[in-house]
């Protein structure tokens, strides 16, 4: 008999971790406590414009077609993990409905955690007027928007001929706890006004900033030809509202003359960071696995990133720390890797 691995969590890095052991000959069951599989990544649109920008939007389709074509995977989906019995490599899995409250059991040889981050709730830096003004949007926002239409408009129908992004919301912030980079800000939001650009031609952008995380093979290539064509402005802004044309107005510290001052913009998008998924704590008691001072799920040893305190269970992705799609699926590659390495002492 092969082994049997519960993978938590139906997103990038639950599938990645999944299709990984299945294809190795394993059977997997992913337990996803939403409707469906794909997580946040498959709410994200393409952002190629003349050449691919890379941003593994693409990706993340592919690899749910080839997890629903896998005969080694079953997919419970509106299900949750309540408790988790057992050790070494010997588990077993008491799991629920959602809907229903059914019980549900699955004796299991190992377990990898993936489940995710969650957006930060732009309500909580209120100053920024998400949700009070109606063209204040968040970068998943703008995406789902592109998604769903392949065009962006502000609320009245209008085309946006200026729009500000505003980086590190809910990053980087001591006021609110939050002190790490979620790291795929600055990214996404090069890729997406670069995006905008192209599907825009005078559409003007201002990018909001502390400083630029510019890393990874061939991005800072991409970060110099963006400084080219967009504005950069190194300050954050004090605060965002309406003004009486329709327009938003931005507040800000204009650094180079030493006072604040005010700027009109058609459409705001506010760069949130990835916070830990709001289950995190409660599923860490269940596992018996630790959550580091941020609030993800922790790797006791900083060299074994995919390892948890329990033997027998293992991260994958951003439940971790936050990663973009490209490094949550490097993570959970390795996860897999860790778990077949663990079965094999079978």
């Amino acid at each position: 008999m092969e082994p049997d691995v519960l993978v938590i969590g139906g997103g990038i890095s639950g599938i990645t971790s999944a299709l990984s052991l299945a294809e190795s000959g394993l059977r997997v069951h992913i337990v996803e406590r939403e409707a469906d599989i794909g997580g946040h990544g498959a709410k994200l649109c393409c952002k190629a414009t003349e050449v691919c920008r890379h941003c593994g939007a693409c990706i993340v389709a592919d690899k749910i077609e080839r997890l629903r074509s896998n005969g080694n995977i079953s997919v419970l989906t509106g299900t949750e993990l309540r408790r988790l019995d057992g050790g070494g490599r010997d588990f077993q899995a008491h799991l629920v409905r959602c809907d229903t409250g059914e019980d549900l059991s699955l004796d299991v040889n190992a377990v990898i955690v993936a489940t995710g981050f969650a957006p930060f709730d732009a309500r909580n830096k209120p100053q920024f007027g998400y949700k009070q003004c109606a063209d204040v949007v968040t970068g998943l926002d703008l995406e789902e928007q592109i998604r769903a239409t392949g065009s962006v408009l502000c609320s009245d129908s209008r085309t946006p001929r200026t729009i500000a992004f505003i980086q590190c919301v809910g990053s980087r912030d001591v006021h609110i706890g939050n002190n790490y980079c979620s790291t795929v800000c600055c990214k996404y939001a090069l890729r997406m006004a670069a995006l905008l650009q192209s599907r825009i031609p005078d559409i003007a952008v201002t990018i909001f900033y502390m400083d630029m995380q510019v890393g990874g093979k061939g991005f800072h290539r991409f970060y110099e030809s963006c400084r080219e064509e967009m504005r950069f402005v190194r300050t954050i802004p004090v605060g965002v509202a309406a003004n009486g044309s329709g327009t938003l107005e931005v507040r800000y510290e204009d650094v180079e003359r030493g006072h604040l001052t005010k700027e009109p913009f058609d459409m705001v998008v506010l760069s949130v960071g990835m916070v830990p998924a709001p289950d995190t704590s409660e599923l860490a008691q269940v596992l018996g696995v630790s959550v580091s001072r941020d609030g993800f799920f922790s790797a006791p040893d900083p060299f074994e990133a995919n390892q948890t305190d329990i033997e027998g269970v293992f991260l994958a992705g951003s439940c971790h720390a936050p990663k973009d799609i490209e490094g949550s699926i490097a993570h959970a590659q390795a996860a897999a890797m860790r778990t077949i390495s663990f079965l094999e002492k079978l």
